[in-house]
């Protein structure tokens, strides 16, 4: 997991963010990532690229890195089930 970063510039945020996605096994990390920022920031997926130096507030990176953090607990979550369902799927039939 990434926690607050020397480099708080939103390409770098994103680059960490997608990272972490990716190694959780989300196919689209990338725009998962820049989904999860843009919405956070209020603003749609383009203008992520509009200010390539701008920097965020710790309270941002703190938000974005929650928000990040449950997304990565439910892929988790979810993945961890997935037997347990097929199991009970193959029993009932």
């Amino acid at each position: 997991m990434i926690g607050l970063v020397a480099d708080r510039t939103v390409p770098a945020l994103l680059a960490r963010a997608a990272a972490a996605l990716e190694a959780a096994g989300i196919e689209a990390a990338r725009p998962e990532a820049e989904w999860l920022l843009a919405s956070l920031l209020g603003v749609d997926r383009f203008a992520l690229y509009l200010d390539p130096a701008r920097r965020l507030s710790t309270p941002k990176i703190t938000r974005y890195l929650g928000l990040l953090w449950m997304m990565l607990a439910a892929v988790k979550l979810t993945r961890s089930r997935q037997p347990e369902q097929a199991s009970h799927t193959a029993a009932a039939s």
